[in-house]
């Protein structure tokens, strides 16, 4: 018998993910777009070979259709996932997407064949002779396309490896015969199977000796080195172009600076690269997908900018262990952008943390009004008391254990230092009489580095205060309606740290181009919430900057949370594509998701684009030998990044 009016499900929904419920998170991707493209998507792969794979493909064929190019890409997957790697240290099948993903039939030979519920990595044994290529039995992308037509092209051609789908350029050829001499298997067996529609098995075994995804031969490793970091000679055609004969001068070039200037002057120039270079139908006005507005922009520079700025900045050992923190270092330009995206993400974190708050309210309280959640939240003794402890001061404290290499590679960008020891933070003990009203509070948490600059993690930092805010959501010991107030009374002080940020230092004139940069960002994004809404409130919302910190709070939660929050959910309540926010618990009862998003000490409550592309990049930069080890957490730069590094910050390269 039903015990309360709780809905009942019959059948419990099925699983999904939690992905930008609010919108928080569109603005850091797409800055993270604009400052790392192009980073190797990871629809089918992330491994770099795959461009050594179809740069050789290319240039041998007059052009495929979507369905062939699937053909060629599903050898190549069954040859790396039979071959496995398992003596390359850290490999194995890393990079491989899709292998549990559910087939649409198995061969009749095929020991389960009338099994249901079959995954593609069934496909993956010796029994199965010929292996068959049809979509009819295993398909690579949701739409029965290529991964290489959805995904790759462009990143390809930004590149400079291909110049469209049938073409190779010059330095495009060279990687396909650096491939071909890798491996033994003849182009003929290979087109043959493709033709036939189905692998032999000897040809699955022969191709995973050298041909598989996962042995990248040094020839090839030299080449995708010079790609990779932009040393390229663009001159005014594809024929002409090829690999910098003087790296060491071109590497120097990772200056953003000129790119800002005059994209914010209105002039349209092109620099490097002549227009008859370009495709002529690359014309959509998105950076992120025309060549011409990507070498516009600048955003091969920021590219390789970028990656040697994350590796400086985790290198504490022998360099210097700050990153740019002077106006005259070669990486200064790239962080400032940096630091804008990285305030942009923890803005996001924020919010995405406050929906958790709301949704943890208002189960404990339920049934109830959003007004009267948004009181509980913020009118509860420890709300009060959190922003005390907050402004008393917090500690940061060394623990045991080695820290995320890669979390504190970003806090160091951000912040100017970064640490190898696993680090958490303390109340000081000593508290501060809350300000009377938001624009108190404001000023409260201003001024409080002992520098010029103001970033200083250790100094009530964005950091410190999500660290607080992670550890009393998972804080057991305390009733859920205390837990939720003080989580808020925290990000009603990190919120106001992000405010005063603005005026301590983007407002700054040296910063006018960044700021356009960053604001040329939020208008392509066309949607709140964003990080500007702190520094601009009076062109978002009326708060009323004298009111009180609680209710200044409440209108901040309820413009950069819980009214976008509810627009999204609505309009995908419409399409059908609801958003997993609630469960069914034993009794069968719905019930609020109260586990999101995650009260751990990570950085990124949920998987985000920019988080899950840069572990996708730090194993391709494992593959380019200038990090140790592909697991973030515990890599080192090698000697070739060393000397990488040496030669652009000032040193000589051998």
């Amino acid at each position: 018998m039903q015990t309360d009016l709780d809905p009942q499900w019959t059948t419990p929904p099925a699983s999904g993910r939690i992905i930008n419920p609010t919108g928080a998170v569109t603005v850091r991707d797409r800055s993270f777009n604009r400052l790392i493209y192009p980073v190797l998507s990871n629809a089918i792969t992330h491994r770099l070979r795959y461009a050594s794979f179809w740069c050789w493909v290319i240039a041998n064929t007059d052009g495929l259709s979507t369905a062939e190019q699937s053909k060629y890409e599903k050898i190549l997957l069954f040859a790396s996932k039979y071959h496995q790697c398992e003596e390359h240290d850290g490999l194995g099948e890393r990079g491989l997407v899709g292998a549990g993903r559910a087939v649409e039939a198995l061969p009749e030979e095929h020991p389960r064949s009338d099994a249901e519920d079959v995954t593609v990595e069934e496909f993956y044994t010796p029994s199965v002779d010929p292996i068959p290529l049809s979509s009819a039995y295993t398909q690579l992308t949701n739409t029965n396309g290529s991964g290489f037509e959805n995904y790759y092209r462009s990143w390809l051609i930004r590149l400079f490896l291909i110049q469209d789908s049938t073409t190779v350029t010059s330095i495009g050829a060279r990687l396909a015969n650096a491939y071909a001499e890798a491996h033994s298997v003849s182009w003929d067996r290979f087109e043959q199977a493709v033709e036939n529609n189905a692998a032999p098995q000897d040809l699955i075994q022969d191709f995973a000796g050298n041909g598989c995804i996962c042995s990248l031969s040094d020839p090839e490793r030299e080449i995708c080195h010079r790609v990779w970091l932009g040393l390229i000679n663009r001159e005014s055609t594809y024929d002409d172009l090829g690999l910098s004969t003087a790296p060491q001068e071109h590497l120097m070039v990772t200056t953003v600076e000129p790119f800002l200037a005059r994209r914010n002057a209105g002039d349209g120039s092109t620099p490097q690269i002549g227009a008859e270079f370009l495709q002529r139908d690359d014309t959509d006005s998105d950076p992120e997908t025309s060549l011409e507005r990507y070498v516009e922009y600048g955003l091969d520079v920021h590219m390789r900018a970028s990656q040697l700025l994350f590796l400086h900045s985790a290198h504490v050992a022998p360099l210097d262990t700050r990153v740019a923190d002077s106006s005259d270092h070669p990486l200064t330009e790239i962080q400032t952008l940096w630091r804008f995206h990285i305030q942009s993400e923890q803005f996001a974190w924020t919010v995405e943390s406050l929906l958790g708050m709301f949704l943890d309210t208002l189960r404990a309280f339920e049934p109830c009004r959003v007004d009267e959640v948004l009181t509980q939240m913020t009118a509860d003794p420890a709300f009060t008391q959190a922003v005390e402890d907050a402004l008393g001061g917090i500690e940061t404290v060394w623990v045991d254990g080695s820290a995320n290499t890669f979390d504190e590679a970003q806090l160091g960008i951000l912040y100017g230092t970064n640490t190898t020891s696993e680090t958490t933070v303390e109340s000081t003990d000593e508290t501060q009489d809350p300000p009377s009203s938001w624009s108190d509070l404001v000023t409260a948490v201003t001024g409080r580095a002992e520098t010029d600059d103001p970033f200083d993690r250790n100094a009530l930092s964005e950091w410190q205060l999500q660290r607080k805010i992670a550890a009393v959501r998972s804080d057991t010991s305390r009733s859920p309606v205390e837990r939720t107030a003080s989580a808020c009374g925290y990000a009603a002080v990190l919120l106001a740290r992000f405010q005063s940020r603005y005026e301590e230092y983007y407002t700054r004139d040296a910063l006018s181009g960044y700021r356009q940069w960053f604001a040329e960002t939020v208008q392509y994004s066309q949607v709140p919430p964003n990080i500007q809404m702190l520094w601009y409130p009076d062109e978002y919302f009326s708060i009323d900057q004298s009111a009180p910190i609680s209710a200044g709070m409440r209108i901040l939660i309820q413009e950069c949370m819980l009214r976008p929050y509810l627009d999204r959910l609505y309009d995908r309540m419409e399409s059908g594509k609801i958003p997993q926010h609630f469960t069914v618990d034993g009794t069968r009862n719905l019930r609020f998701e109260r586990s999101y998003p995650s009260a751990d000490r990570s950085f990124y409550p949920n998987p985000a684009l920019s988080r899950l592309k840069w572990q996708r990049n730090w194993d391709t930069l494992f593959e380019l030998d200038f990090v140790s080890s592909h697991r973030p957490r515990d890599f080192h730069v090698t000697t070739t990044g060393e000397q990488l590094l040496s030669h652009v910050l000032g040193g000589a390269m051998p």
